[in-house]
């Protein structure tokens, strides 16, 4: 029985330097203070039952006082005493032409989409024809240049125009390019829109096969025969001939190429 009574004894006293340790170490390291020991004396006053039983008093103080607010306003909206049928009417007709307005900046969105939409595959058909047209010319200047190339007599002024000078040959295209100038005049001023169809596709048939000449050259002769368009009148045309050569996919460069004739003879 002793022996019992000193292994409690000891238990206690260990417990309680174990106690006082901690204790210590929590004022040591500065993780506890007055107010921290009377908040948790606090947590731990009221029973469970006290506790639930001031939650309920909560809960029952907060609904009366949302029962007071609701009777307040209900209050409120009987103030000026009941509404008659012409309030009524007035508040069901306020409340329709809210929703009427609604409908129709709904039915605007949607129209403005459509629109919007419609606009769109406008702008992608002609986006397609532009391209259906472009693929069209690309294979027809493919076909042509094709027979062109198999056709002699073509070739044969081709050589003639590569063996004369350029100057020479620059005036012969002079005269090719004021036919082109003078049958598009024509076509301005034609009445009837067929003539002037009529005449326009004359001035594109000249223009290609110019084009086609000057294509089918050599590149150095092509551009020996573009810079002799020196005069400030024929620099414009030179230029427009230029842009043809390059939308058929042949880039001649006048002057580039006049840079490479002049090394080839001092070389």
């Amino acid at each position: 029985m002793r022996s019992l009574m000193i292994i409690v004894i000891t238990v206690l006293v260990v417990n309680f330097l174990a106690m006082m340790g901690f204790a210590g170490w929590l004022l040591g390291t500065d993780r506890v203070d007055r107010e921290r020991l009377v908040a948790a004396v606090d947590l731990f006053r009221p029973t469970l039952a006290e506790e639930a039983a001031q939650d309920e008093a909560a809960a029952e103080a907060e609904s009366d006082a949302q029962k007071v607010v609701d009777h307040n306003a209900y209050l409120a909206s009987v103030s000026e005493g009941p509404l008659t049928i012409n309030d009524r009417l007035r508040a069901n007709a306020m409340a329709n032409e809210m929703a009427t307005q609604r409908v129709h900046k709904l039915q605007r969105e949607i129209d403005d989409l459509k629109s919007h939409l419609d606009r769109v595959k406008g702008e992608l058909k002609e986006q397609k024809l532009a391209l259906d047209d472009e693929r069209r010319k690309f294979r027809a200047n493919v076909d042509r240049e094709v027979k062109l190339r198999q056709d002699e007599s073509f070739l044969n002024a081709v050589k003639m125009y590569e063996q004369l000078k350029p100057r020479q040959a620059k005036q012969l295209f002079q005269t090719m390019l004021d036919e082109v100038e003078a049958i598009r005049g024509q076509a301005n001023a034609a009445e009837s829109p067929r003539q002037r169809k009529t005449l326009d596709d004359q001035a594109e048939a000249k223009m290609t096969e110019l084009i086609d000449y000057l294509a089918t050259m050599q590149k150095r002769k092509s551009a020996a025969i573009l810079r002799e368009f020196k005069a400030p009148e024929e620099i414009s045309q030179a230029q427009q001939l230029i842009d043809a050569l390059r939308r058929r996919g042949d880039d001649i460069d006048p002057a580039e190429n006049g840079k490479e004739t002049a090394s080839n003879r001092a070389a």
